[in-house]
């Protein structure tokens, strides 16, 4: 399983891919790439967002 993290936070993305890799032995956990564009070459099973505003909806509808 594959999931990618969403966030501007080094702390945040520390506590999520935590919570994921705990809840998921085995999984592998990518931070997301947020230099403006969407990044969406590779498919992931689990999409965390913690970006707030625009953004941050437009990688939600991105990933639905």
């Amino acid at each position: 399983m594959d999931a990618v993290i969403y966030t501007e936070s080094g702390q945040e993305y520390e506590m999520l891919s935590g919570i994921l890799e705990y809840e998921s032995p085995g999984i592998m956990v990518s931070r997301g790439n947020m230099d403006g564009s969407f990044h969406l070459e590779h498919e992931y099973d689990i999409a965390v967002v913690g970006v707030d505003g625009a953004f941050g909806m437009e990688l939600v509808c991105k990933y639905r």
